[in-house]
């Protein structure tokens, strides 16, 4: 019986809301699966970084609610509009936290001013993105 669900349609995708966990005397008790039912940013923070491994705001971070595990790309642009970094994120789905440290594809650190973040999902042609500023 734990493996019986219901699966209501969602726009393109069919969306697993509950499982059957237990039938007890003709009682069935349901469990709900996961909190989201689409890709979501949930947190950004440290919008202003110092990448300088003092401990404190040295990093980065977004988070976002990834149900269905869709592949996504975090791109981070100089305000001119060159790219500094690219990130590809792959996973099972669920809650997952993109970290960046201030250093560009080669491995060097940036230097202090304003960046862009673009979060791209293709399987939803979404994009979120923002603004990040480090300093030293």
């Amino acid at each position: 019986m734990n493996n019986m669900r219901i699966y209501p349609r969602s726009g393109a995708r069919w969306v697993v809301l509950l499982t059957v966990v237990m039938l007890v005397g003709g009682v069935t008790f349901l469990q709900k699966v996961h909190g989201g039912t689409e890709f979501a940013l949930t947190k950004v923070y440290s919008r202003l970084f110092t990448p300088n491994n003092d401990g404190l705001n040295d990093k980065f971070v977004i988070e976002v609610d990834n149900p269905y595990g869709d592949d996504f790309y975090v791109k981070i642009f100089a305000i001119t509009g060159e790219e500094v970094v690219s990130l590809k994120y792959t996973d099972t789905g669920g809650k997952q936290r993109v970290v960046w440290d201030g250093k560009d594809n080669s491995n060097f650190l940036v230097p202090p001013g304003v960046f862009v973040y673009h979060l791209y999902i293709p399987a939803l042609n979404k994009v979120f993105s923002g603004t990040v500023v480090v300093a030293y």
